[in-house]
């Protein structure tokens, strides 16, 4: 048998840790670009002997120096990104450029038979106009509109069946750091909900999530593609806190927030963080996103062409979750 490698970039990252490990379950040779080895070997300090994995120290703007080690991958997993930056500009040197750089390598070695999986976001979509079946708004954010800009890249340099594009929406799980907060929250007594109309959000589990990812790149129907990962059924914050709250047997207070105050805030945490010279993800353009009511996405297409579907109930899900919080002792 043929031994599968794969090449992956951001692999350090939330959902990059869970991707290696599915990848290894699934006896894949991995090469893995790092930035920092203390981070990586840290948190892939449970590898078992005989799982193949090596690290390239270097960044995807160093990238060419690994060409060989790219040809001889079958599977290229694209996840290095910004989520936050403190000037808009890096979002698109980094998810755009960085891109440009990754596809300007792939243009340049034997790639034949390359499988290119990028890791994009909703955001690139946007919110839905309509609660029903989603029709997007466009990218409401920096960060989205520079992931739409990555993936119009891909798709101008990449042949149709080389590439498949991946739109996760919220993504909870260990190591997550952005979900966590609404946890936290909980765990406090407050479910927060923004605005007083009802929001649904699409949401997925990081397991079935990179299970998805590693079921679409070795399909045969998904080249040229794009695919949203998520539960089939849409959610409200309300709902979601009900199902925190009695997994850690708290009484909460459901608070409602108004826009303009979720604005102001937002708008004042990223003058004083850009001041500061620290990055956060709630800033303006974050609380613009959360104001919005449907963040949803259909995932038929992902059941129609490599039978995706969520394995985990989102209580069982949201189980595993805070159970690896409480573990850590950040719950």
């Amino acid at each position: 048998m043929m031994e599968k490698v794969a090449f992956l970039t951001g692999g350090t990252g939330f959902i990059g840790t869970h991707l290696v490990s599915e990848l290894l379950r699934r006896n894949f040779h991995l090469y893995l670009l790092i930035r920092n080895e203390e981070k990586a070997r840290s948190r892939f300090s449970n590898i078992e002997k005989g799982e193949k994995i090596t690290f390239l120290k270097g960044t995807i703007f160093d990238i060419e120096e690994y060409s060989k080690e790219i040809e001889k991958s079958s599977y290229f997993f694209h996840l290095a990104a910004l989520t936050k930056a403190l000037r808009k500009e890096d979002f698109f040197e980094v998810n755009v450029k960085g891109t440009q750089k990754v596809l300007e390598v792939l243009k340049n070695i034997e790639t034949k038979n390359l499988r290119f999986i990028h890791i994009s976001s909703l955001a690139a979509l946007g919110p839905s106009k309509t609660y029903g079946y989603p029709e997007f708004m466009g990218p409401v954010s920096t960060y989205g509109i520079s992931k739409l800009e990555s993936e119009k890249v891909i798709k101008d340099h990449l042949p149709t069946k080389m590439y498949t594009i991946i739109r996760p929406p919220a993504v909870f799980g260990p190591f997550d750091t952005d979900v966590y907060k609404f946890f936290k929250s909980v765990k406090n007594g407050i479910v927060p909900l923004i605005g007083f109309k009802e929001k649904l959000v699409s949401i997925v589990y990081v397991k079935d999530l990179v299970r998805g990812i590693v079921d679409s790149a070795i399909s045969e129907n998904t080249g040229g593609k794009e695919y949203c990962l998520a539960y089939e059924k849409f959610f409200t914050w309300k709902e979601l806190g009900k199902i925190a709250s009695s997994i850690l047997n708290k009484r909460v207070l459901y608070l409602r927030i108004p826009h303009f105050m979720v604005l102001t805030s937002g708008a004042l945490n990223g003058f004083f963080t850009r001041l500061s010279g620290k990055i956060d993800i709630f800033d303006l353009e974050k609380a613009k996103e959360i104001t919005k009511n449907y963040w949803i996405c259909d995932v038929k297409n992902a059941k129609k062409d490599f039978n995706f579907s969520c394995r985990y109930s989102i209580e069982k899900a949201f189980e595993e979750t805070i159970k690896w919080y409480q573990d850590e002792n950040l719950l």
